[in-house]
């Protein structure tokens, strides 16, 4: 296991790199406050945050963090999900590859397996948070994070509709009782 400092300093470095993405679908989505200020995170990131590994910079003058994939942006265009994210395993395979930097390096297949290993070690603790709280661990850890592709998909904005449909089956369960 690293040093904590020396874990969130290689997070940082590739949430840095994923900020090429994200200036790309935020345009691709009309966001171009978004785009821009994604833009400004990267150039003072790269520059003056030694290439990432420190975030100082930007979240000190305000560049709020994006996060945004080509899946986002098919959905945003109106593409539905299909059978468990198609649309997203797409994407990420096609577009997303394209606009990751490290796709271009030479070491590419080792600077994404430190990508991931990296992700998978940031995930342990959420992981193990459904351990205590859900009987089928898989399920709840697939449904939490379909919500949370929808938060990305709608900005955080709440889908009314569907919030309040989820009122009326829960109103109707009390009224079942």
């Amino acid at each position: 296991m690293l040093p904590e400092l020396v874990d969130n300093n290689i997070s940082k470095f590739f949430s840095n790199l994923g900020d090429v993405s994200n200036v790309i679908n935020n345009t691709l989505q009309l966001k171009p406050r978004e785009a821009m200020n994604d833009s400004a995170r990267l150039l003072f990131n790269t520059s003056f945050g030694l290439a990432g590994f420190l975030d100082v910079v930007a979240t000190e003058m305000g560049l709020e963090k994006h996060r945004e994939d080509f899946g986002q942006t098919l959905a945003v265009w109106g593409v539905l999900s299909g059978s468990s994210t198609l649309r997203d395993a797409s994407a990420r395979l096609s577009i997303d590859l394209l606009t990751d930097p490290v796709s271009y390096h030479d070491d590419a297949l080792a600077i994404t397996s430190l990508k991931y290993l990296d992700k998978r070690a940031d995930l342990l603790s959420s992981e193990e948070a459904f351990k205590g709280i859900a009987i089928d661990r898989y399920n709840a850890i697939r449904d939490a994070w379909l919500q949370q592709r929808q938060s990305l998909i709608r900005d955080g904005k709440v889908d009314v509709k569907q919030q309040s449909d989820l009122i009326d089956e829960l109103e109707s369960l009390d009224a079942d009782e």
